[in-house]
């Protein structure tokens, strides 16, 4: 066997695969004897078909799947021996026109397309300027935040007479126009309704004002045009609602309203645990420490967009891009056409650009993930997803098995893999590069995100 490689150009190579019958023989000869051991034909018993019969039967397509694992083996194995490092995958050469015939032939050779990783210097550091906002928190925010509170722990309270807000327990019956109650009309006692909910605004305001013990007669049709909703404030299926009439006589029996917590020790242990605050002003620096924190995170994810995006605007990196372009068209086979891959090859290569620079700067550090920190990330991750489904408090054990069901993807593992050591190598950059700390308003903040 013999493996050549011809570079084009700085970023082309062809690299040619030359096999003769020593090279696959005696494999394709180990296969066809282990067909022999299993082989049934009619007339032999088996494991005594003569290998005669089996090599004219089997000869040639064994052949040719043994070159084939052969040559990409081998193939493979010379990248990685000659250290060379590559884009996408070989291809075959495109100005190939050889006719191979596998039956006659008994020596061979493959040449196939290579598009080389570039050779490409990063910025020195030192001069380039990143830019690191902290968000500051004003009185808006922290009242907007305590509002929010207040109102997700507060509770409700029962009041005198109905409000725009109030929900409303009481009796419905079907009746005439008159208000005279129907005899043998449908009926459900202790129905509740919320006012806010009416969509009739004439009829919101015959609910408003009114007290324990008063009468509203009111077309439900207008007032619930959702079938769900008159169905449920009926307490009957929505199939059921073609028989009903539209006019309703409502008695009130008890009036609620949803108050926000008051600023008390009992809301200081519900929102921060019993006995982690107890004044209200503890209280709002409590609130103030959280919210800088989620800010935090905001900013540093701000941070990882404009050191990505500064990084590929100074590192000049050259790519093979007519070969990557005939790569992504051919591997896809048809699922994607090339006015497609021309519409976004943009941000491929800019995600690819990243991706060298990030594997460049891995190498020249010596960067790697640890397997600890991996199972860490996905333990991370499988916390974040029981969160998406409301489930702050997860046992363990729970989180230990789907972070070992993530990792037993060997595609997920990889994900996983780059994660952690993409926030090792942002870390490594806000070492060494020149941030520019800036302060910003949370407006402001947002603004950036639409504008880039």
């Amino acid at each position: 066997m013999n493996i050549r490689k011809e570079n084009k150009d700085e970023l082309n190579a062809v690299v040619t695969v030359e096999i003769t019958k020593e090279d696959y023989e005696p494999k394709v000869q180990e296969v066809l004897k282990d067909y022999r051991k299993k082989a049934r034909i009619d007339g032999f018993r088996p494991g005594h078909v003569p290998l005669g019969l089996i090599t004219r039967l089997y000869y040639t397509p064994v052949k040719v799947e043994e070159i084939n694992k052969l040559v990409s083996n081998s193939l493979v194995e010379y990248l990685r021996n000659e250290n060379i490092r590559i884009l996408g995958d070989p291809l075959p050469h495109k100005d190939e026109e050889k006719t191979i015939d596998f039956e006659k032939q008994e020596s061979f050779e493959f040449s196939f397309d290579l598009g080389l990783s570039p050779e490409f210097d990063l910025p020195v550091l030192s001069k380039v300027k990143i830019p690191y906002y902290k968000i500051t928190v004003d009185e808006k925010m922290m009242e907007e935040r305590i509002e929010e509170l207040k109102k997700h722990y507060g509770r409700f309270e029962d009041v005198a007479e109905i409000s725009e807000t109030s929900m409303v327990r009481g009796n419905i019956f079907e009746a005439n126009e008159n208000g005279q109650i129907i005899e043998e009309g449908h009926k459900n006692e202790g129905t509740i309704l919320s006012v806010d909910r009416i969509e009739d605004q004439e009829i919101r305001n015959l609910f408003i004002g009114k007290k324990q013990g008063d009468q509203i007669l009111f077309d439900i049709n207008k007032a619930f045009p959702k079938d769900s909703d008159r169905a449920a404030i009926l307490g009957i299926d929505s199939k059921q609602l073609s028989g009903i009439r539209n006019t309703h006589l409502f008695t009130v029996t008890e009036i609620k309203q949803y108050v926000p917590a008051p600023l008390d020790q009992q809301f200081f242990d519900q929102v921060f645990g019993e006995g982690s605050v107890s004044t209200e002003e503890d209280f709002r620096q409590k609130v103030k420490e959280d919210l800088e924190k989620s800010l935090e995170r905001e900013a540093e994810y701000r941070y990882t967009i404009d050191a990505k995006e500064i990084l590929l605007s100074k590192a000049k990196i050259p790519l093979p891009e007519d070969f990557l372009k005939r790569w992504m068209f051919e591997t896809n086979e048809g699922k994607i056409s090339r006015e497609e891959i021309e519409k976004d090859f943009s941000h491929f290569l800019n995600d690819l650009k990243w991706q060298l620079i990030v594997n460049k700067i891995a190498r020249d550090n010596n960067f790697t993930a640890t397997d600890e920190e991996i199972k860490e990330q996905a333990k991370n991750l499988a916390r974040n997803q029981y969160l998406r489904y409301g489930l702050a408090s997860v046992p363990d054990q729970y989180v230990e098995s789907l972070a070992n069901d993530l990792l037993a993807r060997e595609d997920e593992r990889n994900r996983i893999e780059r994660q952690v050591l993409e926030e090792r190598i942002y870390g490594w950059i806000k070492n060494n590069a020149k941030i520019e700390d800036k302060e910003i308003d949370v407006e402001g903040f947002k603004k950036l995100f639409e504008t880039k």
